[in-house]
């Protein structure tokens, strides 16, 4: 059946969509996850990093001008603001991409729900159109039946060749009524009938 074999590829087709979606909605968030434990790995290593270069830097800064030490203090300064600057931008970029790719992934299910509930109203139509006619046709064979059956006791009338008309007796012989047989004895016998 053509509905069946459609509705099933369709069907078929959404799955097979939405478990492409959803992987790589899974995918996309173990990445960036792994993204985000990787940078907090960095960071870390970076704090340490810097934490020890201060450290040195401070046994050399011992032996420096105040200046200097000024200018490395701006310096730093300067540094951790970009850096800050830098890792709000790229958390919330990541963040609204993330968000993006979860509003779209809403938005097309949403399409396809909607999609699914016209194809669903749609065959829900078709099928009670099809009822409707199927029982319909039932009605006229079941009235056709009764008319055959009913036709069937009481003997059928034909005409023959000679206008007589035949019915049909209990064992389905043809039968002569009484009233053309009589006719036809008196045009037999003269009369006018």
């Amino acid at each position: 059946m053509r509905i069946a074999e459609g509705m099933k590829e369709i069907a078929e087709q959404i799955i097979t969509s939405y478990e492409g979606r959803a992987k790589a909605l899974q995918e996309l968030e173990a990445e960036t996850r792994q993204t985000l434990k990787k940078f907090a790995a960095d960071h870390k290593r970076m704090a340490e990093e810097q934490s020890q270069q201060l450290a040195n830097f401070a046994g050399d800064l011992a032996k420096t001008t105040r200046g200097q030490v000024q200018g490395f203090h701006k310096s730093h300064q300067q540094m951790s603001t970009g850096q800050g600057k830098a890792l709000a931008t790229f958390r919330n970029h990541l963040g609204k991409s993330t968000q993006e790719l979860l509003d779209d992934f809403q938005n097309q299910r949403s399409e396809r729900a909607t999609k699914l509930k016209d194809i669903k109203t749609y065959v829900q139509a078709k099928i009670k159109e099809y009822d409707r006619d199927l029982k319909a046709a039932h009605d006229i064979w079941g009235k056709m039946t009764g008319v055959m059956a009913k036709a069937r006791q009481e003997g059928c009338e034909a005409v023959n060749d000679a206008g007589e008309t035949e019915g049909t007796s209990e064992e389905g012989k043809p039968k002569r009524t009484g009233r053309r047989a009589s006719k036809r004895a008196k045009r037999g016998k003269g009369g006018k009938g």
